[in-house]
C-alpha cells in the first residue's frame, strides 16, 4: 500500500511539474531556424519530441553543441552511448520535434568556462549510455555512465558550474532548462 502511495505522490509531482513549467516556457524554435550560425560552442539544445510530456518535465532530451571538428552536438543515446552526432543529423532525427537553444549568461571567464565544458563533452564520446536512467530516475551519482541530462550537467561541472536548478540528486533535461545560470540566445 505504502509503494502505491509513494508511486501517486511522484506521478502528481511530474504531473504538476509540466502544468506549472509547461505554462512558463519559451516559444520552442523550429527546426529550420537553427543553424551553426545561430548557436555557440556549449550551447544547450533541449528537444521536445513527445509534444509537452515527459518524465521528469517539458523537455525530452538534451545535447551539447560543439562546433569542432564539424556542427554538431555530444549527446546520449540509446542506441550509440556518448557520441558525437551532426548538427544536420540532430535537427532533423526527430522531427516534427521542437528544439530550443540555452545559453550560459555572461559570467566571468565565460570563454574558459565553454572552453572547458566542450572539451568534457567531447572526451564522452564512446562512453556507455546510462539505461538505468530510463528504467528508474535519472541520478546522476554515477560517472561511469551518463543519460542526456547528466552529460550535459557534468560537462558544465567540470568547468565548476552547477546548472541542476533544483540541487537534487536527480538531473532531468528540465532541471538544467530552468537553472538561473542559462538564458535565451
Amino acid at each position: 500500500m505504502r509503494r502505491i502511495g509513494v508511486c501517486l505522490v511522484l506521478l502528481f509531482v511530474a504531473v504538476s511539474l509540466v502544468v506549472v513549467r509547461g505554462s512558463t516556457l519559451p516559444v520552442p524554435a523550429r527546426v529550420g531556424e537553427i543553424d551553426e550560425e545561430f548557436l555557440e560552442a556549449g550551447d544547450l539544445l533541449f528537444v521536445d519530441i513527445y509534444n509537452g510530456w515527459s518524465e521528469g518535465g517539458y523537455w525530452d532530451h538534451v545535447a551539447v553543441y560543439v562546433e569542432d571538428p564539424y556542427p554538431s552536438v555530444v549527446e546520449a543515446t540509446y542506441n550509440l552511448g556518448i557520441s558525437q552526432t551532426a548538427l544536420g543529423e540532430f535537427l532533423a532525427r526527430d522531427l516534427p520535434a521542437e528544439v530550443s537553444v540555452r545559453r550560459l549568461k555572461d559570467v566571468h571567464d565565460r570563454d574558459k568556462i565553454l572552453g572547458a565544458v566542450v572539451e568534457y563533452a567531447l572526451a564522452q564520446t564512446g562512453r556507455p549510455f546510462d539505461y538505468a536512467a530510463t528504467a528508474t530516475f535519472p541520478v546522476k551519482l554515477n560517472s561511469g555512465n551518463l543519460h542526456c541530462a547528466e552529460l550535459g550537467w557534468r560537462a558544465y561541472m567540470a568547468a565548476g558550474i552547477d546548472l541542476d536548478s533544483n540541487g537534487g540528486f536527480l538531473v532531468f533535461p528540465d532541471d538544467i532548462y530552468f537553472s538561473p545560470k542559462l538564458g535565451r540566445p
